[in-house]
Formats: structure tokens, C-alpha cells, sequence
């Protein structure tokens, strides 16, 4: 399945536990952070096709809902999570995760 339509199927589901769960190295599960993906996807506005000139909605329309996931992030889980999440929303919006740093920018211990 292509992220398109992985995302596309996401959206429409609007899961709020169980896809995307945090694990430390020895696989024990730390935290769920699928209800935080996903508001990110809808601050997105869903699936955005990456290009030179748009890559997401992260600074712009998006920033102030972005900078609060961030914000919850770091403070329930740390800079580990933000890292975690970043990586998650860049396999699934390509391109976006540089916009979603810069976004993050001064949160907790996170330097764009």
C-alpha cells in the first residue's frame, strides 16, 4: 500500500490507539502516540501531494496544532518521542517532516 492511500485509510478510520505505539530498546511499549499522529495528519489536512513549494500545512495553517502535539510530546514522553513521531509523519507525508521541525523549533529540548 502506497502512503497515500495508507494515509487516506487512516483518515477515514480516525484510530485513537493501537497503530503507532512507542517502544523502548528491549521492545517494551512506553506509550501510544496514535491519537497524536493522528491530529497531526488532520492538521495537515490529510494527505498533501509533496512538492518543492508544499510539502505541509506545518507553517502555516497547521503551526499552532502541531506546536501543541509537540508540546504534549515532550511533555508526556520526551525528546525520544518527538523524534519518533517526526519519523512516523516524514514515512507518511513525504517531505513534511523538515516543515514539522522547523515547527517544533524551542520546544523542549528540540533545535530545528
Amino acid at each position: 500500500m502506497d502512503q497515500r492511500r495508507i494515509v487516506e485509510d487512516l483518515m477515514a478510520r480516525q484510530p485513537t490507539e493501537g497503530i503507532f505505539v512507542l517502544a523502548d530498546d528491549d521492545g517494551t511499549p512506553v506509550g501510544d502516540v496514535t491519537a497524536l499522529v493522528m491530529r497531526l495528519l488532520v492538521a495537515n489536512g490529510g494527505w498533501v501531494e509533496p512538492h518543492a513549494a508544499r510539502a505541509s500545512r506545518f507553517l502555516g495553517a497547521g503551526k499552532a496544532a502541531a506546536r501543541q502535539v509537540g508540546e504534549e510530546l515532550d511533555a508526556a514522553y520526551g525528546l525520544p518521542a518527538m523524534q519518533a513521531v517526526c519519523e512516523i509523519i516524514d514515512d507518511l507525508l513525504p517531505d513534511a517532516g523538515v516543515e514539522l521541525e522547523e515547527a517544533w523549533s524551542g520546544i523542549g529540548d528540540w533545535e530545528a
